[in-house]
């Protein structure tokens, strides 16, 4: 990938302190040498325009239904690069990119957000009556993505921390990300397998869909997590309001009937010392969590 010497406008809101300065040439796919820190390269690509991430087609539908498009990249903290498309304003694309410590082969992708700013109007095909970014779009930024990291010397993309289950999902399904440890294939395992029994339970206790899971295993209540904790460690009965669910001789969901429809389905996680109500919150950025996609 070829890379041309340009300097920033000087009034730009998005300057910053990098004095390494330089234009992606779209189209070419030359291959950084071998000797080269990647790092120092992809940090050099922070003035893109959007047309390096989406397809020209869609930027046009953005112009004429919305109005101007811009790509903001900037870089406040030393190892982290930032990219946003916006539309009028409203929000299209959005990527963090890291150094990996120890691992200069490998850029961390964080923060990954794509919305679809069109998906409120009217007149458009049905794949774009929806919040994320139509299915070819999408594929499209990926793909861009994947040739400015492997231009820029890197062999795969690593994440760490999916903000939740449906982020995680979307990484593994539509990014082609899979678990990048033994404990993160355990873990996305168990957490695939939950779900599908979750979705077998009768209608007031079923958890359907993937925003549904996403939000049951999201900040479980006190109250649950309390007379779980109880019964582990104090052999306290549960309420009679609750009842356990296994899978394989295992407790894997909690039901609380003295819950909301909808929001009474909790799912239990395996520990070496007590199981837990499983919250996704709980430890962000524990090694399970990690998923890795290689680029060669």
């Amino acid at each position: 990938m070829a890379l041309l010497a340009c300097s920033l406008d000087s009034n730009s809101s998005s300057a910053d302190p990098i004095s390494v300065v330089a234009c992606l040439t779209a189209g070419t796919r030359e291959v950084a040498h071998a000797d080269e820190d990647p790092w120092s390269r992809i940090k050099a690509l922070w003035n893109l325009k959007p047309e390096d991430f989406l397809p020209e087609d869609y930027l046009n539908q953005l112009r004429t239904q919305l109005g101007d498009v811009q790509l903001t990249s900037f870089s406040r903290i030393p190892g982290k690069l930032y990219f946003k498309v916006t539309a009028a304003g409203r929000h299209v694309l959005n990527i963090q990119l890291e150094e990996t410590p120890g691992q200069n082969q490998t850029l961390t992708l964080e923060h990954l957000r794509l919305e679809n700013p069109l998906a409120d109007r009217v007149g458009l095909h049905p794949g774009q009556h929806q919040k994320g970014l139509p299915a070819g779009v999408f594929d499209y930024a990926k793909q861009r993505l994947f040739e400015i990291s492997l231009s820029s010397g890197f062999t795969s993309i690593l994440t760490t921390a999916p903000e939740n289950y449906t982020v995680d999902y979307l990484y593994r399904k539509a990014v082609g990300m899979k678990p990048a440890n033994e404990n993160s294939v355990a873990f996305h395992n168990y957490l695939d397998r939950v779900f599908k029994l979750a979705r077998g339970l009768p209608d007031d206790e079923r958890v359907g869909t993937l925003d549904d899971f996403t939000r049951a295993i999201i900040n479980p209540p006190n109250s649950v997590t309390t007379a779980w904790q109880n019964y582990q460690t104090h052999q306290v009965a549960l309420p009679d309001t609750m009842k356990v669910i296994s899978l394989d001789g295992q407790p894997a969901i909690l039901i609380d009937k003295g819950m909301p429809q909808g929001h009474r389905t909790f799912f239990i996680r395996a520990a070496p010392d007590n199981d837990q109500i499983l919250n996704w919150n709980a430890n962000p950025h524990n090694p399970e969590r990690h998923l890795i996609r290689e680029l060669n």
